[in-house]
């Protein structure tokens, strides 16, 4: 067979036979030792004998291997899993220790906030308390200049003459007096002493009287005379005593033309107190001298005559009031409309405000609550809520689901303690 082949071919044959004549570790031995190796066995089964050799030492390394890789991942195995615990444990401890420093730190910011807060809160009710008293200085001390408008400005002085009788006259403790500033024809007000005397005082709060302020003032009074409604007329300048083709009233004049009309004046540079006293002072002396001239006139008169005339002074002071009575019940009606319609707007609010504070879940104190409004609308939330979700709640588990699952406020959580199983009950 060898020599069928071509010269090429058998040098292959030659080169593969000399490397497994090598691998079978042939050329190692002996002559003598080859041909008895030879001699046993084929060379088939040489080579057979020596490959199963070789596989099962391969084999017996491969597990060997095996094994120490086994056993060398165990301990890297148990040597990284206590490393990791470790690790976790160091830093669940620098957790610990970096919540309990938060905590602190968080405890010590709003301690601070809490005493800044609180100390422009005091600063504030300081500042209030301040403003307050620099009004209360103000209104004693420097009188009002600016105003709204004319009819603020009328009123502002009408009503001092108000509080004066209101305070009671010291010489007529039941004295009246009437605003008929709103009746035409007549003046700013009259007051009804309990004797029969009716002064109608027409007041001016500006800087300048003028001859119109006058004209007016005398088409008022000559109205009032000729309906028998006062006694004595006079005219009050609350800012200037200059009284323009009459007089300068500093003290209380009394006109040329008529005996029973008067003017007085009074400095703008004098405080709101002052100004008051003086009114006092001027309706003091008018009314003394009408006193004076009915004492004096009474002695000309008969008995009867006074006595008509007391009665007739009475019906008119009675009168007088019953007007004063309803003009004033009037305006308590109006007042009490617009109180009731502000109360009406103020719950409406305070029912919205109630509204977000259960949505939002929004804690708040319990002492600036309606709790009977509060508590009203938190148990109809939580009954919708139990209805919307098909909630099953029993009597003795209702309020510890709501707490769980319907996400109320620490406020809202207390207060269900006070509200009955019957009341949320489907």
């Amino acid at each position: 067979m060898f020599h069928n082949y071509n010269h090429n071919i058998q040098s292959i044959i030659i080169s593969l036979g000399l490397t497994i004549f090598n691998y079978l570790g042939y050329d190692k031995l002996s002559e003598k030792e080859l041909l008895e190796r030879y001699s046993e066995n084929t060379s088939g089964n040489i080579l057979e004998k020596k490959l199963s050799e070789e596989k099962l030492k391969c084999e017996q390394t491969i597990n060997e291997n095996k094994l120490f890789f086994s056993e060398q991942k165990k301990d890297l195995t148990k040597h990284y899993t206590t490393i990791i615990d470790e690790l976790e444990t160091k830093i669940k401890e620098q957790k610990i220790e970096e919540t309990i420093k938060i905590n602190e730190k968080m405890e010590y910011v709003n301690s601070m906030n809490k005493h800044t807060i609180d100390n422009y809160q005091k600063q504030i009710s300081l500042l209030e308390d301040r403003i307050k008293t620099l009004e209360v200085i103000e209104n004693k001390l420097c009188d009002k200049n600016e105003f709204k408008n004319p009819t603020e400005q009328g009123d502002y002085a009408e009503k001092i003459l108000d509080s004066i009788v209101y305070e009671n006259l010291s010489y007529d403790d039941k004295a009246r007096i009437v605003d008929t500033s709103d009746y035409g024809g007549s003046g700013d007000r009259i007051i009804n002493f309990s004797n029969g005397f009716r002064l109608m005082i027409e007041v001016k709060n500006k800087d300048t009287i003028k001859k119109s302020d006058l004209s007016e003032f005398e088409e008022h009074y000559n109205n009032d005379f000729k309906n028998n409604k006062i006694d004595c007329a006079l005219f009050l300048s609350y800012r200037t005593p200059q009284i323009p083709n009459k007089c300068n009233a500093i003290i209380l004049k009394y006109d040329s033309q008529s005996k029973d009309v008067c003017y007085f004046g009074i400095h703008n540079n004098l405080s709101p107190i002052e100004k008051k006293e003086k009114i006092k002072q001027i309706i003091n002396e008018i009314y003394e001298k009408y006193k004076e001239k009915i004492e004096n006139h009474k002695i000309t008169k008969t008995s009867e005559e006074n006595k008509s005339d007391i009665y007739n002074n009475y019906l008119q002071l009675l009168n007088e009031d019953k007007l004063f009575l309803e003009t004033k019940i009037k305006e308590n009606d109006k007042n009490k409309q617009q109180l009731e319609t502000k109360m009406k707007e103020n719950t409406q609010k305070l029912n919205k405000v109630y509204q977000d504070i259960q949505i939002n879940s929004i804690s708040v104190k319990k002492e600036l609550l309606n709790e009977k409004l509060y508590k009203s609308m938190l148990r109809d939330n939580i009954k919708s809520w139990i209805e919307t979700n098909s909630i099953d709640v029993k009597q003795h588990n209702w309020k510890k689901i709501v707490r769980k699952d319907m996400n109320l406020c620490d406020t809202d959580s207390k207060l269900i303690d006070s509200i009955k199983y019957n009341d949320i009950k489907i």
